[in-house]
């Protein structure tokens, strides 16, 4: 057995061994215990996920199974870089603290929806966690590939307005909880990503240059290429306590939003999942985010005026249902922020968009990219060669150039 076989057997075993802390009293006997691949490789960098499936038999001795999702830190090297930065630990305490006070805020003003997927145990030796699986409950996760429709956004949107917003109150009723959170040092933490970005970097100056037209663009991402690391640095630093601040999801992007329809086809609501990277700041990191790298680009450029301010109107709304104190920002204060941080959009269309969305997990492995290998940059190179990434990525490095995100 190799050592990743060895690793996930550790896994199995040990979540074998707490299954009475997770299943119910009505569980008499457990028959099987199967484990399958949850995503695609480049769907979760910094996990091992899995998917729990239990058949047993109930004090009535009828036979009936239940899911979960089993959530891991990776093994070896890549596992110890996560866990340095405190990835697992953040998640940990959002699901088991931050999360649970959200909800109570939130159904106390009548937002009775479900906003994340239960936790239902920590696990230690590998550490991990094993929460709920929304699937069960026609929850489901749509093609990354294909920018969502307006009708999605908008429901996104909701969710992060109302999770921002019960990020406030709980700052305000309960600092002590944030605090924690407050405390990341996004300098060392997002330095961790310094090879990322300039390997990155490098490999769409490489293809920009190659495009007739495109000479002043090329030329002002060979200059961000040196100083990427230092914009997004000084984006993270510690938040001004005069501007507004939310608690941001901080990876909101397609694939850690989950849907769910009725029979017919009509929205009855979205969740977030993936709590590893939450970073106090303002909330223009989590709208540059999701709204260049998830929604369709047609839906981002015709209604973006409207999705702000629709943003805005459930942020504003539900932070006077909860009868926050502080000052509440208004719309054009909020498309200053984003703008403000319109690095954050950058990285996210030219990076986050060319990795997680046009990647196929057949070739694709952060691994080499990281250590700056040939085989990493033949990688980056046929991301950043990908027609359909040049398709996407051609206007939106116009709207960048005119917007001076480049410079």
């Amino acid at each position: 057995m190799t050592s990743s076989d060895n690793y996930l057997k550790e896994i199995e075993n040990n979540f074998e061994k707490c299954l009475k802390d997770i299943l119910s009293d009505e569980v008499e006997t457990v028959i099987s215990c199967t484990l399958n691949p949850l995503t695609e490789k480049t769907a979760n960098c910094s996990s091992v996920l899995r998917r729990a499936e239990i058949r047993y038999l109930d004090k009535k001795q009828t036979l009936s199974s239940v899911k979960f999702i089993l959530k891991v830190i990776l093994p070896g090297k890549a596992g110890k870089h996560f866990e340095k930065y405190g990835i697992f630990d953040r998640e940990i305490y959002m699901y088991e603290t931050v999360l649970p006070q959200m909800f109570q805020y939130l159904s106390s003003i009548g937002c009775m929806n479900k906003i994340a997927p239960s936790l239902m145990k920590i696990l230690s030796n590998p550490v991990g966690i094993v929460l709920e699986d929304l699937c069960s409950q026609n929850y489901n996760v749509l093609d990354r590939k294909v920018g969502m429709n307006l009708e999605q956004t908008l429901s996104i949107l909701e969710n992060i307005a109302k999770f921002h917003a019960a990020s406030v109150k709980i700052q305000e009723s309960n600092p002590e909880i944030m605090k924690k959170l407050q405390k990341t040092a996004a300098s060392e933490y997002f330095s961790s990503f310094y090879t990322f970005y300039k390997v990155m970097m490098s490999g769409l100056c490489e293809e920009v240059c190659k495009w007739p037209g495109f000479e002043d663009i090329a030329h002002k991402l060979l200059k961000l290429k040196f100083n990427i690391m230092e914009k997004v640095l000084n984006i993270y630093q510690t938040p001004s306590s005069s501007c507004f601040n939310v608690l941001n999801h901080n990876d909101l992007w397609t694939t850690n939003c989950l849907f769910k329809y009725d029979e017919v086809g009509c929205l009855i609501n979205s969740v977030l999942i993936d709590y590893q990277l939450p970073y106090w700041g303002s909330p223009a990191f989590d709208l540059n985010g999701f709204l260049f790298t998830s929604v369709d680009d047609n839906i981002r450029k015709q209604y973006w005026n409207y999705l702000i301010y629709y943003y805005h109107q459930i942020l504003s709304g539900t932070l006077k249902d909860l009868k926050i104190k502080g000052k509440i920002p208004t719309v054009i204060e909020i498309h200053k922020e984003i703008m403000e941080k319109g690095i954050r959009a950058v990285i996210a269309a030219c990076f986050t968009k060319a990795l997680n969305i046009l990647a196929t997990s057949d070739f694709i492995q952060l691994g080499p990219i990281l250590s700056e290998s040939q085989e990493g940059l033949a990688q980056i190179r046929i991301i950043f060669s990908n027609p359909k990434f040049v398709e996407i990525i051609k206007p939106l490095l116009w709207e960048f150039y005119w917007m001076g995100y480049l410079d």
